[in-house]
């Protein structure tokens, strides 16, 4: 069985640790070194990196007071809760590019020249690095530098200019909706703890803003829709009591009398009359309507309420140069352990039988005992 063994060399815990752990063991120091370097290098970079912060507005979403019926909500001044339709719509809007236009036309220089600034790490690293070389050259010599390196290239257009703060403010807001309890949450990002407050702020006065003119324009539109209904009704009323009069001269009916003596006159007077009843009711209605048009124009409000306004950020989101650090700590740690490991490959030490059998392509017949082989290898 020991031949057999020897012959056919089977991986076992003592071929793993000879191969594996006795190389990391001897080049502890290879992997140490490289280790470290990779952590001082992660280290060093991640000093470029900012922490993220958010601001975050709630709001809650009513129907639009123009499309409230019902008199008992509104006698009881419950607001009645928006469709999820309704809320996911309003949503959406806060997500689209004009919406971002929007804010952006209202946004003060400091947001300004923070939406100018990209978020990922590898900007911010790279803007930390030419900081960090202006520093060290100085302004001018920085300039003269700058300036070679820019020579030729020509100018952003405003435009593109534009699309890109377009992009980087719909990058810096989320919008999220809890549509059946009517919830809409505006978060800001950004790693500047002002700007995030700005951004948060802009966008709900423009929301707020463009909320009122839809709910003007809405209730506008159903004013002038009765107003319309209105003017057709006075005419209707105009025209059948027109023919009352002409039916009344046609057969000498005096205006205070409701009884003929002829019975086909009668019938066709009774009509004449009850046509003109109708459309003066009729008329009344849409009198009434435009009236009611015409009260909520004037009072109209947002349907849309603040329940938890914009505050300065205490703390970051997540601070990402800590996750910098313990990539570069762990990836050093795997590099060095791999570059051993191959090396070792590489070289073809032998270490074990596995080795051995491999090498020479020839059977293992015996092994020295453990305390002879220590023996020899002592003897000199």
């Amino acid at each position: 069985m020991k031949n057999d063994r020897h012959k056919n060399p089977q991986l076992d815990l003592a071929t793993l640790v000879s191969s594996y752990l006795v190389p990391l063991q001897e080049r502890k120091a290879v992997i140490a070194t490289i280790t470290i370097l990779f952590f001082f290098i992660a280290f060093s970079l991640s000093l470029f990196v900012s922490p993220e912060y958010a601001s975050r507005v709630t709001f809650i979403v009513e129907e639009p007071k123009y499309n409230i019926q019902s008199k008992k909500n509104e006698e009881t001044m419950v607001p009645k809760q928006a469709t999820d339709e309704y809320v996911l719509a309003q949503a959406e809007k806060l997500k689209s590019r004009s919406f971002a236009d929007n804010v952006l036309k209202i946004l003060p220089n400091v947001a300004i020249n923070d939406l100018s600034k990209h978020m990922d790490l590898t900007s911010q690293i790279t803007r930390g690095i030419v900081q960090s070389l202006k520093a060290w050259l100085g302004e001018k010599l920085f300039q003269q530098i700058k300036s070679l390196l820019q020579k030729g290239a020509n100018a952003e257009p405003s435009s593109v200019k534009r699309e890109q703060l377009l992009k980087n403010i719909v990058e810096k807001i989320s919008v999220s909706s809890k549509s059946k309890v009517g919830i809409v949450q505006i978060t800001a990002r950004s790693v500047d703890k002002q700007s995030t407050v700005i951004l948060a702020t802009k966008y709900m006065e423009v929301w707020f803003a463009e909320n009122m003119e839809e709910n003007k324009k809405d209730v506008k539109a159903a004013k002038e829709f009765s107003e319309g209904l209105k003017s057709n009704a006075w005419q209707e009323y105009k025209a059948a009591e027109a023919k009352l009069i002409a039916y009344r001269h046609k057969y000498g009916i005096p205006g205070d009398s409701r009884v003929t003596f002829d019975g086909l006159t009668q019938s066709e007077l009774d009509s004449l009359r009850s046509g003109v009843e109708m459309a003066k009711e009729h008329f009344q209605v849409m009198d009434r309507i435009c009236l009611e048009t015409s009260v909520k124009e004037a009072s109209v409000m947002n349907n849309i309420k603040m329940i938890d306004a914009p505050s300065l950020p205490g703390s970051p989101l997540e601070d990402v140069r800590n996750r910098i650090r313990m990539i570069g700590l762990l990836g050093g740690l795997l590099l060095g352990v791999g570059l051993v490991l191959l090396q070792d490959f590489i070289k073809g030490t032998i270490r074990n039988e596995m080795d051995i059998s491999k090498t020479v392509q020839t059977p293992i017949i015996g092994s020295l005992p453990k305390d002879l082989s220590s023996s020899c290898m002592n003897v000199k």
